[in-house]
């Protein structure tokens, strides 16, 4: 880890933090006993240091009780107790923990409780960190990378690395649903994983030749379209019960897909066909029109302001504005020749028309639908991310990234910075079929992961810096996308704050929130109730493990089968059937971690495949949560690695 992500613990969400962490050591001031509002054992108020705080926890599902399994909005919801006006603009921090006594926790045990989670220690966390966002990194080694970044510097980041079958082309993510959706094109399939449980819920296969590339989340997050391009068609996917709906056909090419704000107007490209497939996807029979754009229409975007879809041809010079109520083209604009990427900034005013064969970055305003300037600093402009407050340019051919002043913008004014990040430039890794972005805003709204292939590295900037603040390691894999799951309190209605949490656990539950400022501790407590269709975790652990050395040495680099064999502590019979035989593997220095679901191979033995990038010695530990047996009472095995072969 690089000496500049010391500072980057005082940025941001870490600086929110240790702040809360300073006032929980040093402030014995706060109102703790508040007596609760018994209308709903799911609807709380507190009044604490002038505050009224009211918890409100909705089921997704409906119900008035909240259910071992199910998912749920959590809503904090924070007034002045005197005024009851909304007060914006906090930065609470909240967590969520099972209560292991029968009473709760006096204002003693509370402060110690909040300040033990504030540590950043992996094995003090609570069962739900309201506070938490992970990066997700997609790698070229058919695999997806979870990596903490808040978590204390002296213990790895990677929380979880995921296995594909196959190669990954493009990704979404509904954060509703705590589910990510990856596109395998050569094995014709779409994965849905459970981020929930780091693990694949479901592969869908939709035939040979079919060719899945593109997937778009509707706003509304209530279904997914995947872009069949080798069949020309369209599939709708269900994100609630993952059934897989009709098929609308689409002109011939590659597709791809936008949908405007309210999730009314989808409008599919077709390269072949010089055409766009406009599709009303509230009506259930999902008529479609085809309109006419120009040559090879590769890039769409939809512009709120405008109320209107903005399509580029890459082999024209011509930007497309099409009105999708009335399928019709309502606007020419001249652009730069070449785009291949359209995309609108968070306020929906600017959009950023990126072409890599001329080197340029075109700027529309949306409000008066004229052309208001021209980057031309940028070598291979292929795609642009936003901020509130400022627009990335990443360039293919460059380490570089090119920063506009959105702010100076709205004046009148063309304010460009460009910013090394990162030591090698893309062009020194083959980019190959790349589709998703390298860049991704951090929740902070202040900041952007950068990630370069090159340097197999994932860099974090600051605005206002010079430089980046640090990086994350990909642990030597080559990222072709970044990601933020933001699992944190946002600000979603004036003074109220949310998330949503997958309750996996029965009982009683502790809910300690804090304020900074102004500030403020209450508590809260709910009860999750148990489903009786999921067995009681075993007391006593009823299960053995041991660990089938491979037969081979294992060499720095290479990637292994690693066998254990599972059987009953009492009968010493094999156990099969297992479901959640889980395997942590990671160097005994603490640098990283890799958490793999084990496969069953019949007889008691279940294996994963191991990855050893490094001449280390290494720990595994297995854990199988049905049985009883966690990873924290389970018998460490060593695993001793031999340097890399010398290469021929």
């Amino acid at each position: 880890m690089s000496p500049a992500l010391l500072d980057f613990r005082w940025t941001g969400r870490l600086a929110i933090c240790i702040g809360a962490f300073l006032l929980i050591a040093t402030s014995s001031s706060h109102t703790f006993s508040q007596a609760p509002d018994e209308s709903s054992p799911l609807s709380q108020q507190r009044v604490v240091e002038g505050l009224h705080i009211q918890m409100q926890i909705q089921p997704l599902d409906g119900s008035t009780v909240l259910n071992q399994g199910i998912d749920a909005r959590v809503t904090f919801t924070i007034r002045d107790a005197n005024s009851m006006e909304p007060l914006t603009g906090l930065h609470p921090l909240g967590w969520i923990h099972r209560r292991k006594g029968q009473f709760p926790p006096n204002e003693t045990m509370l402060d110690d409780m909040v300040s033990r989670f504030l540590g950043g220690i992996l094995s003090v966390t609570a069962d739900h960190d309201l506070n938490r966002y992970y990066l997700l990194v997609l790698n070229d080694d058919r695999s997806i990378s979870i990596i903490d970044p808040l978590v204390a510097f002296s213990i790895t980041k990677l929380r979880n690395l995921i296995g594909l079958p196959g190669d990954p082309v493009d990704w979404a993510l509904s954060e509703l649903h705590q589910r990510l959706l990856v596109t395998i094109p050569d094995q014709g399939k779409l994965v849905i994983i459970d981020l929930t449980q780091a693990k694949i819920e479901r592969e869908i296969e939709f035939g040979d030749n079919t060719d899945p590339v593109k997937v778009l989340i509707q706003n509304d997050q209530s279904a997914a379209w995947i872009s069949l391009d080798g069949t020309d068609e369209l599939v709708r996917i269900d994100l609630e019960t993952l059934d897989v709906g009709p098929r609308v056909l689409l002109g011939k090419g590659r597709h791809v897909t936008a949908i405007d704000t309210d999730s009314r107007w989808l409008v599919a490209t077709n390269t072949e066909d010089g055409t766009v497939t406009i599709i009303d996807v509230q009506d259930e029979d999902l008529p479609s029109n085809l309109l006419a754009v120009g040559e090879t229409p590769i890039a769409i975007t939809y512009a709120p302001l405008a109320a209107r879809f903005l399509v580029a041809c890459a082999n024209e010079d011509r930007l497309r504005l099409i009105d999708p109520a009335r399928s019709q083209l309502t606007r020419s604009l001249e652009i730069p020749r070449g785009v291949i990427d359209v995309s609108v900034e968070p306020g929906g005013r600017f959009a950023f028309l990126a072409s890599p064969s001329v080197g340029e970055v075109a700027i529309l305003d949306t409000s008066s639908k004229e052309l208001i300037g021209t980057i031309t600093t940028a070598k291979a402009p292929d795609r642009v991310v936003c901020t509130s407050s400022f627009a990335y340019i990443h360039d293919t051919e460059r380490a570089n990234i090119i920063l506009i002043d959105l702010n100076r913008l709205a004046r009148g004014e063309l304010v460009v910075t460009e910013l090394g990040i990162g030591r090698q430039s893309m062009a020194e890794v083959a980019a190959g079929r790349q589709i998703t972005s390298l860049l991704a805003p951090a929740p902070e709204g202040n900041s952007m992961f950068v990630g370069n292939s090159a340097d197999k590295l994932i860099y974090y900037y600051v605005e206002g810096m010079m430089a980046a603040m640090g990086n994350f390691q990909t642990y030597k894999r080559i990222p072709r996308g970044v990601l933020v799951l933001d699992r944190s309190l946002r600000e979603t209605g004036p003074g109220e704050y949310s998330t949503f949490v997958r309750f996996h656990k029965p009982g009683k539950m502790d809910i300690p929130f804090l304020i900074d400022q102004p500030r403020a501790l209450a508590h809260f407590e709910i009860e999750v109730i148990r489903d009786k269709t999921i067995p009681l975790v075993a007391t006593v652990v009823p299960v053995s493990v041991e660990f089938l050395p491979p037969e081979e040495l294992i060499r720095a680099g290479q990637t292994v089968p690693l066998q254990i064999s599972i059987t009953d502590s009492q009968t010493k019979e094999p156990v099969d059937g297992l479901e959640d035989v889980q395997v942590m593997l990671f160097p005994l220095n603490g640098a990283f971690q890799f958490r793999l679901l084990a496969e069953r191979v019949g007889n008691g033995i279940y294996e994963v495949q191991g990855s050893f990038p490094e001449q280390l010695r290494f720990g595994l530990l297995v854990q199988v949560p049905s049985r009883g047996l966690s990873f924290k009472n389970s018998q460490l095995h060593q695993i001793g690695v031999h340097p890399a072969e010398a290469k021929k």
